[in-house]
């Protein structure tokens, strides 16, 4: 008795604090990359993925018809198409993913092969076959022929095999958006749709498409935009 009187005041307690909090959850999208909620109050509308912020609230999940919200040990639940929120007290607090960095959500990347070093930057360049200057949407690794590629972090094969100027190819799907790809290689060792580990030997590096010498070309993408794959790899071991 006392344990259900203690429960209903801490219930009162946060629908008290929280009664402000009256969002409408209009839709839920989803696509290839990731999915995405579209909810909105008396004011505003908001396009939320998972791992952004309102109210001071972390969108943590996004199912086919709600999403979950969580501040601390606090979680709010809005159904698809109703104003009403659940809040729950969450019995301890979430155990941070190993997959995801707890301050920028993104996910945690390591180098794709045990070299450490690059031929080729980020960047605009001058094309090594011609053509003028080009705009190069990776790195490149100088590894000899043959030599293993791992999977940089967790994810899924989205494409493997032949791709125009990359030759042979490795693409995968990441959480929050992100993909990595893995291309020029000679050999493919996993097949799409199969769900990879970080570190787990993904292909073996070569000299396929345009390419003037057996390397890794290494990319990370965010939403489809290539990014600077050095500013997530870890720098203290680079050699």
């Amino acid at each position: 008795m006392i344990k259900n009187i203690f429960l209903l005041f801490i219930f009162l307690i946060v629908s008290l604090n929280y009664a402000n909090f009256d969002f409408n959850l209009i839709s839920i999208a989803i696509s290839d990359e990731e999915k995405c909620a579209v909810i909105k109050n008396r004011e505003k509308t908001f396009i939320l993925t998972e791992g952004d912020y309102i109210e001071n609230y972390k969108l943590t999940k996004i199912s086919d018809t709600k999403i979950y919200l969580e501040n601390g040990e606090k979680r709010i639940i809005i159904n698809l198409f109703s104003k009403n929120t659940k809040i729950e007290i969450l019995n301890q607090k979430k155990k941070k993913s190993t997959f995801l960095n707890s301050r920028k959500t993104k996910p945690v990347f390591k180098w794709p092969c045990k070299l450490h070093k690059i031929s080729s930057g980020f960047g605009y360049r001058q094309h090594p076959l011609g053509g003028g200057r080009l705009f190069h949407k990776g790195i490149d690794i100088p590894v000899h022929y043959g030599t293993p590629i791992y999977a940089a972090a967790d994810g899924k094969v989205k494409y493997c095999g032949w791709f125009d100027g990359y030759g042979k190819i490795v693409i995968l799907k990441h959480k929050k958006g992100f993909q990595t790809r893995y291309a020029h290689l000679s050999r493919i060792l996993v097949r799409k749709g199969t769900f990879v580990k970080q570190g787990q030997k993904i292909a073996l590096s070569g000299n396929t498409g345009r390419s003037t010498g057996p390397h890794l070309h290494f990319e990370i993408r965010k939403n489809g935009i290539p990014i600077n794959p050095l500013k997530f790899l870890p720098h203290d071991e680079k050699k």
